[in-house]
């Protein structure tokens, strides 16, 4: 009974810590789909770029096996996996949101395939048992963000 209540405890002061970065943030978003909106942009580290995406919605997700993303334009589809393994969401609870961040690496093949136009972009998280799929649809009908 005393673990129950102390895991009770800490999860309520985790909720406490992570509510107030769930509503301070205010990031723009590049698409928006049924459980949330994706933000990000691209940084460059030691000449290599990245694009660092943030899943901002209802999800509560955990994986160490990273995610896919299939980016979709008008006639051609590319796949991609994410440079990071370990995801896990800031969840609160009493908010029901989560931001869940990862990142991409953006090699020649990838910016090239990004920047032939996304109008969608489909997000596939491995679970212990299947996978989940989050799709988005890009604000004005095509990808923002420079991938130059």
């Amino acid at each position: 009974m005393a673990y129950y209540n102390i895991a009770k405890h800490a999860k309520r002061n985790l909720d406490k810590l992570v509510t107030p970065k769930i509503q301070a943030f205010d990031e723009p978003s590049f698409a928006t789909g049924e459980f949330g909106t994706l933000h990000g942009g691209t940084y460059t580290v030691d000449g290599y770029s990245f694009l660092n995406i943030k899943f901002f919605g209802s999800p509560r997700i955990k994986t160490v096996k990273g995610c896919t993303l299939t980016f979709s334009g008008k006639s051609s589809e590319y796949t991609v996996q994410s440079e990071t393994k370990e995801i896990d969401s800031y969840y609160s609870e009493s908010m029901q949101k989560g931001i869940t961040e990862f990142e991409l690496f953006l090699d020649d093949e990838t910016r090239k395939e990004l920047r032939q136009g996304v109008q969608s972009v489909s997000i596939t998280f491995p679970k212990l048992f299947g996978k989940t799929t989050y799709s988005f649809e890009m604000i004005g009908g095509k990808f923002k963000i420079i991938v130059g």
